[in-house]
């Protein structure tokens, strides 16, 4: 059983799910509670956490949603609250074998969406409370389930790989909201990849800048939890100077979160010593991640992904990416050739891809084909494993029968031109019957 739980021998995680069973986070909180009681495994405005106290109160909070009836396979709708009572959420309906999705009170048009979930719990949102099976879970809820002595009976110590663990709302690759449902097993892939590639480790600290309604975030934290390292969340101090007080080894920050706090460091701001900062979103211009390595961080990891995906790799300051192993990557014209030095569409193969968007299935066969995903990017691939992606397809501009991805000329008016940013389109031309290029 302990080999199981070896986090660094990844053959046995492999075989886990050939064998079709995967590990929850549970277990491995379960394991570390038992070889280190007193470890920290989440920090939370200055209150401490320790892997003996998840554990406990992971179980307490299982007991608590085993009172909802819910079946193995349920949909349920979580609002995030705080880092620890989100965790002990997340954790409690894996090992029940119920499929989470998470939501922020800001975040617009998951209401839609409610109505294919079995329970929704939330602190308080209008939109949620019309639920049938809604659930209000303030801190008072938390502080009676808590409390409770009694022992759950219906935890799993082993998923089965193809059952249904998360659900996220994506719009990027389809232009519309629609929801992707991972397996046990593409779950288990990703927090394989992030681990692999991210540098995680049982020393990592890893400081929660986002919510967890952000899929790379949430994965983060659980990966934390696995290895038996420590989750940050701090909210009583700005961004970078809690940051750094806390230690922070690893943070993911959108780039114009970066930004903000980059050109507002004050004089005098002593930079971490090391601290690995993932982006997602958007590139990063040279500029800002010039002055993020001068002032904030040790390392930057620049990701190309998406919510059907996961990771496909981590870009260079020239905007090209390797692709990481077991993920496979083509740029390909119309009719599907394989395309080298030349623009195309990129299509992404590899075991952390979802299988379609739920109850959608004509947007699926559009975008999910013959084991392939086809994200709507357009990119160019100098050789095989290697990626350069330049943009939508969507957004392509013919300027006079001259197509024209207009990232690239954002990119390179924010380089050379040194601007905080750009956006380039295209408008009527006064002059003549074609379109004129303007940013």
């Amino acid at each position: 059983y302990h080999s199981l739980l070896n986090i660094v021998d990844r053959d046995n995680r492999r075989n886990l799910i050939v064998m079709n069973k995967v590990i929850p986070t549970f277990e491995y909180v379960t394991h570390h509670a038992r070889m280190h009681p007193t470890r920290t495994a989440i920090e939370q405005d200055g209150r401490f956490i320790s892997y003996e106290d998840l554990k406990a109160s992971t179980e307490r909070i299982a007991v608590a949603l085993e009172k909802f009836d819910l079946e193995p396979g349920n949909f349920v709708a979580v609002q995030w609250t705080t880092l620890y009572s989100h965790c002990l959420l997340l954790m409690a309906f894996e090992v029940l074998g119920v499929a989470t999705l998470t939501f922020g009170p800001d975040d617009k048009g998951v209401a839609e969406f409610f109505p294919k979930f079995d329970l929704v719990l939330h602190t308080g949102l209008a939109d949620a409370a019309e639920h049938p099976q809604a659930q209000i879970i303030d801190e008072k809820w938390f502080y009676e389930n808590l409390c409770s002595k009694d022992i759950p009976i219906g935890l799993r110590r082993t998923l089965e790989a193809n059952a249904p663990n998360n659900i996220a709302k994506t719009s990027g690759t389809t232009g519309h909201s629609r929801l992707v449902v991972r397996s046990n097993s593409v779950n288990a892939f990703r927090l394989d990849q992030q681990v692999k590639f991210g540098g995680y480790s049982k020393d990592t600290r890893y400081f929660v800048s986002i919510g967890l309604s952000v899929q790379s975030v949430q994965s983060a934290v659980l990966n934390c939890l696995r290895l038996g390292a420590t989750a940050i969340w701090e909210g009583r101090k700005p961004l970078a100077d809690a940051i750094r007080a806390s230690e922070a080894t690893h943070v993911t920050l959108l780039p114009s979160t970066l930004s903000d706090i980059v050109s507002n460091l004050p004089h005098g701001f002593q930079k971490p010593t090391a601290l690995s900062i993932s982006t997602i979103g958007s590139a990063l211009s040279a500029e800002l991640r010039a002055a993020t390595f001068k002032r904030l961080a040790t390392e930057i990891m620049e990701s190309y992904s998406t919510n059907e995906t996961g990771r496909i790799c981590t870009m260079d300051s020239n905007g090209r990416g390797i692709v990481w192993p077991g993920v496979e990557v083509e740029v390909v014209d119309e009719q599907n050739n394989v395309l080298f030095n030349k623009q195309g569409n990129i299509r992404i193969r590899s075991p952390g891809v979802v299988d379609g968007y739920l109850d959608d299935t004509e947007t699926s066969q559009l975008k999910f084909q013959d084991g392939w995903c086809y994200p709507g990017d357009s990119g160019i691939s100098p050789a095989r494993g290697v990626i350069e992606a330049l943009g939508r397809v969507d957004d392509l501009l013919n300027i006079g029968g001259l197509k024209i991805l207009p990232d690239n000329i954002e990119r390179r008016l924010r380089d050379e031109l040194e601007l905080k940013d750009v956006c380039a389109s295209s408008i009527p031309s006064r002059h003549s019957s074609k379109s004129a290029l303007v940013a």
